[in-house]
């Protein structure tokens, strides 16, 4: 993932990673939470908001790639 758990924290990014379902353990580790394997329409809004906090998009969280950003 290129950084560590203290790395978001000191950024002070925790509180959105936390939200997704990371903790430190998990983040240190590797072990994706269940937010990981879902689709942004069946994220929660408070996920959402996490996830537009730390720059994604739908068509991002999806993993749509970037020719086909907005064509759906």
């Amino acid at each position: 993932m290129g950084y560590w758990w203290e790395d978001i924290v000191s950024e002070g990014y925790e509180e959105y990673f936390v939200i997704l379902g990371w903790d430190s353990s998990s983040w240190d580790e590797g072990l994706e939470p269940p937010s990981e394997d879902k689709y942004w329409d069946d994220l929660t809004l408070l996920e959402r908001a996490a996830a537009r906090q730390l720059c994604y998009t739908s068509d991002l969280w999806d993993g749509i790639p970037m020719a086909q950003w907005g064509r759906r």
